[in-house]
């Protein structure tokens, strides 16, 4: 098999952006008066918003997605390469594959 074509998500798989998700959760849900723990926070990892909200009984406003957004912007350059993944990608891209990253996040 030959394969020539390969697309990524970025979020866990290529890129580590646990850390700075689920700070950018604690911060945002302690601007609508709720206090969790990372380890609290962690059901949310790898679920869409809404769902992640409901698991932690938040009930928030229309504004919280934008206020994710700009917290997000705090911890964003913590994350970084999985080991080995971007020499992987460098390796791949060498030898002429085409490649592709997905994401669920809006920005």
């Amino acid at each position: 098999m030959n394969l020539k074509h390969y697309i990524f998500d970025l979020d866990g798989t290529l890129i580590d952006t646990e850390h700075a998700i689920l700070k950018t959760w604690q911060d945002t849900l302690k601007e609508y008066g709720y206090e969790h723990t990372l380890e609290e926070i962690r059901v949310v990892l790898g679920v869409t918003t809404d769902i992640g909200l409901k698991k932690l009984n938040a009930n928030v406003d229309e504004n919280y997605i934008c206020k994710w957004q700009v917290n997000y912007e705090k911890y964003c350059s913590d994350a970084d390469f999985f080991d080995g993944a971007k020499e992987m990608l460098e390796f791949l891209k060498e030898n002429n594959c085409s490649l592709g990253a997905v994401s669920s996040r809006s920005k």
